[in-house]
């Protein structure tokens, strides 16, 4: 039997403990948590900043903290890596996101068969209505991969794969490239990679956007 949300159950007492636990997670918590969750976290306050930095979940959404992403410290990167050009302020302000609500896109034109990656950058850059997730994101899906959404595993329709971006974070690597954040579905398991902006892109390269109205922000 499922249980019920501090909402659900309409104690007072119990929604007020959640917005006050609220104020240092995210403002869903009264929606998404249960008794038992709110009175771990009111017991281990201590863990609740490592919850975030591992992007922690409220079902169907995964929130972050507001902390700068540091690439030297993630060991899938690690020394040398940085952070090459400003994040988006939009993307910055986000303490989460719905995995359901991303949009695809590769930022090609009609009549186009490929660009390069910079300029697809600046297309992508110029959607305002969109927010592009970045270095975040990703490593929140790479510690909760079974919330990657299912369709991302298929196929286009000439049957290649597709290759998810996350250019909302563009970093440098310690030899001088830029590069952005990827994960691809194949032989039945998630690859995670880098690749080169200053290639050429199809489109079978995506970009994993969410729509600025409708994002979890702090």
């Amino acid at each position: 039997m499922k249980r019920q949300t501090l909402t659900e159950l309409g104690d007072p007492k119990l929604i007020a403990r959640g917005y006050n636990l609220g104020l240092k997670i995210a403002s869903n918590v009264t929606s998404s948590f249960t008794r038992e969750m709110l009175e771990y976290f009111e017991k281990n306050p201590h863990m609740i900043k490592s919850a975030l930095e591992k992007g922690f979940v409220f079902e169907n959404i995964i929130t972050f903290d507001s902390a700068l992403f540091n690439p030297a410290k993630e060991k899938f990167l690690g020394k040398g890596w940085r952070i090459d050009e400003p994040e988006d302020s939009n993307y910055l302000a986000l303490t989460g996101f719905n995995p359901s609500e991303i949009v695809l896109d590769h930022a090609i034109k009609d009549g186009e068969n490929c660009i390069n990656g910079e300029e697809r950058l600046t297309r992508l850059k110029a959607k305002t209505d969109f927010i592009r997730l970045g270095a975040k994101a990703f490593f929140a899906f790479k510690r909760n991969p079974h919330l990657l959404p299912e369709d991302w595993k298929k196929r286009n329709g000439n049957g290649n794969i597709r290759f998810i971006h996350f250019d909302g974070t563009i970093l440098r690597y310690p030899y001088g490239d830029r590069l952005s954040l990827y994960l691809f579905w194949n032989d039945g398991e998630w690859i995670w990679n880098t690749d080169w902006l200053d290639d050429v892109w199809n489109r079978d390269s995506l970009s994993a956007l969410v729509p600025a109205s409708s994002s979890v922000r702090a």
